[in-house]
């Protein structure tokens, strides 16, 4: 596997080779859908509206999210996000990326 790095949407590309991917599942507020710097969005492996609603109200409840979060990857259409996220891992150099604005505590660390 190549190197992966995490980031916001707001941060510059490590270097240039680097795909960048959002994994959000839902579209950053404020930017245009043809005014992207990423080169693809995948919502499907996003944490389910529900564990991001459960997760929104239990902050420190990390351990438990990502436990929750591990399920959900590990099937349906986020598990065909997930091989996708892999697949290009494993043709060069990607950064995962998020609008959160602390992604160390986001799904970005566990991906």
């Amino acid at each position: 596997m190549n190197k992966v790095e995490c980031g916001r949407i707001y941060d510059p590309s490590p270097t240039p080779d680097y795909v960048r991917i959002l994994v959000d599942r839902l579209w950053p507020r404020g930017i245009r859908k043809d005014q992207t710097w990423w080169s693809l969005w995948l919502p499907e492996v996003a944490p389910s509206p529900t564990l991001r609603s459960w997760y929104h109200a239990h902050r420190d409840a990390y351990p438990e999210f990502r436990k929750q979060y591990l399920k959900e990857i590990a099937v349906g259409p986020q598990k065909l996000a997930w091989d996708e996220l892999y697949r290009l891992a494993n043709v060069g150099p990607v950064m995962i990326l998020t609008y959160s604005r602390i992604w160390e505590h986001s799904h970005l660390p566990i991906l």
